[in-house]
């Protein structure tokens, strides 16, 4: 594991990494299962002073991928919109919309919850785009520089940290992984209660 924190941190710190960092933000935003965080962790520890840089990077990338996501929502109609999302999650998101406006799609850019769904949806349901992109480039800037605060004043302690004990990190990356599916589950059942009691 050793050898392969090594290799992964030695790609990041290539001309590849912020390609593939800026790449995974852009589809992670309205195709991609993977959280973000994943990528832009290995690139910022490779280089923590540049950890802002990544950070406003990943937010700009991400947010024009969620423009994609709402043009394929504002165009696609709904029949092609259920073969991303789940119809009951379309319709109950499409609900939380309604009542919450754009602070809902600012509540899935900072948390666990996809924002891709949101994204999707805010096109179908023809959200205010400039205030839906204006609201999503602070809530989700303000979750990866967060990261990048922490990466930028402990990223050297936190490599190091790394390459000493990839097999906790791992299980730490795996309990966030299982952490985020459960929350999106939590989010589900949420709407779903919502449905019954509406």
């Amino acid at each position: 594991m050793h050898a392969f924190a090594e290799f992964l941190l030695d790609f990041a710190s290539t001309g590849w990494g912020p390609v593939v960092m800026v790449l995974h933000s852009f589809l992670e935003s309205f195709i991609l299962p993977l959280a973000h965080e994943l990528f832009l962790i290995p690139v910022a520890l490779a280089h923590p002073k540049l950890s802002f840089v990544y950070a406003l990077m990943s937010t700009t990338a991400s947010v024009m991928g969620m423009s994609v996501g709402y043009y394929i929502g504002s165009t696609g109609g709904k029949s092609i919109l259920t073969r991303f999302i789940n119809p009951k999650i379309f319709e109950l998101a499409k609900r939380e919309i309604h009542r919450y406006d754009a602070w809902a799609v600012a509540l899935a850019c900072f948390t666990p919850v996809p924002v891709k769904v949101f994204a999707l949806v805010a096109g179908a349901v023809h959200l205010n785009y400039k205030k839906m992109i204006v609201i999503a480039f602070f809530s989700r800037g303000a979750r990866y520089f967060l990261v990048a605060v922490l990466l930028y004043f402990y990223g050297a302690t936190i490599r190091e940290w790394l390459l000493d004990y990839m097999n906790i990190m791992m299980l730490v990356l795996f309990v966030a992984g299982a952490i985020a599916y459960f929350a999106y589950k939590q989010f589900e059942h949420y709407l779903m209660r919502k449905e019954h009691v509406e």
